[in-house]
C-alpha cells in the first residue's frame, strides 16, 4: 500500500526540495498568504503552474550543518535557513502535460517586490 501511495504521488506531481535563507525570516514563509514571493514552475514555451504545496520541512540541525557549515554561514542568519517542499501539478489546466517530450528546460522563478530568483534544469528525455 506504501509503495503504491508513492507511486502515485511521484507520478502526480514535479517535487522539488529548496533551502531557502534571508536576512528576515518571513522572507522564506512561502506558506503564508502573506509571502513576498510568487512561486511559479515555467517551461521553456512560457507555459507556467503553480506549487500545489508548499510545506517548510524539519530537519536535523546536524543536516543543516552538513549542508551548510557553519564556518560558511554567518551567525546572524543561522536561524533563517530553511527547507522547503514544493510539489507541482505534473499536468496543465486542460489535462496536457507540463512536461512533454519537446520541453528541454525548466525554471523554478520566485518573484516578488524584493526582486526575482530563478534556478533552471536541462530536460532530458530517458
Amino acid at each position: 500500500k506504501l509503495l503504491a501511495r508513492q507511486a502515485a504521488e511521484l507520478n502526480g506531481a514535479h517535487e522539488l526540495h529548496v533551502w531557502a535563507t534571508a536576512s528576515r525570516s518571513e522572507w522564506i514563509d512561502f506558506d503564508k498568504p502573506s509571502a513576498v514571493w510568487r512561486v511559479t514552475l515555467i517551461d521553456d514555451q512560457g507555459r507556467e503552474v503553480q506549487p500545489l504545496e508548499r510545506t517548510r520541512l524539519k530537519t536535523p540541525q546536524a543536516e543543516l550543518d552538513a549542508f551548510f557549515p557553519v564556518q560558511g554561514r554567518g551567525a546572524a542568519l543561522q536561524g533563517f535557513y530553511s527547507p522547503w517542499l514544493f510539489r507541482f501539478p505534473n499536468q496543465l489546466p486542460d489535462g496536457t502535460p507540463f512536461i512533454t517530450p519537446a520541453t528541454r528546460r525548466v525554471t523554478l522563478r520566485f518573484t516578488g517586490v524584493l526582486g526575482t530568483a530563478e534556478m533552471s534544469w536541462s530536460v532530458r528525455e530517458r
